[in-house]
């Protein structure tokens, strides 16, 4: 099923200590089992999107980099802090 991954993960909004996290990459799996399968992954750089498929790396056109996207195999996020 589809999952949606957010671009911003916030944490104490209602708190002085709120922080900010920004999705920076994702790991996606694709088959029955993390044993087997296919492993991809989306990786944010200045502020463009790549999809890595093995020796393929191609720009992803098509994300609304307001809120985030949907991903079917999303196995692994990785969010930086924002100062």
């Amino acid at each position: 099923s589809n999952m949606f991954v957010p671009f911003i993960l916030e944490t104490g909004r209602r708190s002085k200590d709120s922080r900010q996290y920004k999705l920076s990459g994702m790991i996606e799996h694709f088959g029955k089992g993390i044993s087997s399968g296919h492993y991809t992954a989306k990786v944010r750089r200045k502020g463009k999107w790549f999809n890595c498929n093995d020796s393929l790396i191609d720009e992803i056109d098509n994300i609304d980099s307001s809120s985030g996207f949907y991903s079917v195999g999303a196995y692994i996020l990785i969010y930086n802090l924002e100062d």
